[in-house]
């Protein structure tokens, strides 16, 4: 009998997304390469909301691992075999994660440095924001891009999705993982917005299913 917490495991995928925005919202920032001072003053007059943001994304970071569990599990289900293929997807969802992880960290000792007595210089707050933006921007989005990739490679080789659910995550998979991926991660943020649903509706149906 499935437990009722594995039954809403997919959803994770879902709350990490949401947590993001959240976070997003309270940052109120996402200027490409800002003026060293306007890092500082933003830093400055919003330390404590910032830190605030900072531990909502990493809560979202270690909801993102736990739908790439789940993820996997329904790809190792359809892939058969060694797993491979499954194995590269939650590969790619735990690389995610753990970017987020460390840059949430990072604009977290940013903002508590810039609130604390003596505050943080222009350069120190530059050279935080831009790791921290790199990070996600960057690192966080081509890892959703393997992720996604390694999901199109298994529905298009088996009827885990439908076939076009497969063109769209190739098109967004490869995309993250290109040069525009500052674009592509909006897109990537989406697609597992999406599949956590698709799968935990999946899930109450098989379960009605059985039930019957």
């Amino acid at each position: 009998m499935t437990h009722r917490t594995e039954r809403l495991a997919p959803l994770t995928g879902l709350a990490a997304i949401a947590l993001v925005a959240v976070s997003a919202l309270l940052t109120d920032f996402y200027e490409y390469l800002p003026d060293p001072g306007d890092i500082q003053a933003h830093l400055t007059d919003n330390a404590t909301r910032l830190q605030w943001a900072g531990y909502i994304g990493i809560v979202a970071a270690a909801l993102l691992l736990w739908f790439g569990s789940s993820l996997r599990s329904t790809l190792r289900a359809a892939e058969g075999g060694d797993g491979r293929i499954s194995n590269i997807a939650f590969g790619g969802a735990v690389a995610a994660g753990g970017l987020l992880l460390v840059s949430y960290s990072i604009a977290i000792a940013a903002a508590g440095r810039a609130g604390s007595e003596g505050g943080i210089t222009a350069d120190a707050a530059a050279t935080t924001y831009d790791i921290y933006s790199s990070l996600v921007g960057g690192g966080a989005s081509a890892a959703l891009g393997v992720m996604i990739a390694a999901f199109a490679v298994i529905a298009f080789r088996t009827r885990v999705m439908p076939r076009w659910a497969a063109w769209v995550s190739a098109i967004i998979g490869v995309g993250a993982i290109s040069p525009l991926s500052y674009i592509f991660i909006g897109l990537a943020a989406l697609w597992v917005a999406y599949m956590s649903l698709a799968l935990y509706l999946a899930g109450r149906r098989t379960v009605g299913t059985k039930a019957l």
